[in-house]
């Protein structure tokens, strides 16, 4: 006879309103690793891989989790980036200006 082995993850251990509010930060878009850091912030240690798995096998099960969110979390990151390239570009044309004796200041 098989048996089905029962995965667990310390997602498990939370209270249902602390999942509850990790399913909502999924939906809006919060990246794993903000989710554990939140979580780690009101004295709940969880992994940002513990929050993968866990959210892979609600939605494996059937469970809703928004599927819009890899869409929002690849959006966010392309931001950031954006903006990381944008401020140092910004940085760069500063100390060139100032290398100059320019003065951008209006």
């Amino acid at each position: 006879m098989v048996t089905e082995r029962r995965i667990h993850c310390s997602i498990d251990d939370l209270p249902g309103e602390v999942k509850h509010a990790v399913i909502e930060m999924i939906g809006r878009g919060w990246t794993y690793k903000d989710i554990a850091a939140d979580l780690g912030r009101k004295g709940h240690s969880v992994s940002q891989s513990a929050i993968n798995r866990w959210a892979l096998r609600i939605r494996r099960e059937g469970g809703y989790i928004p599927a819009a969110t890899d869409t929002v979390i690849r959006a966010r990151m392309i931001v950031r980036n954006a903006i990381t390239v944008l401020q140092s570009l910004d940085a760069e044309l500063s100390n060139h200006a100032d290398n100059r004796g320019i003065n951008n200041d209006n």
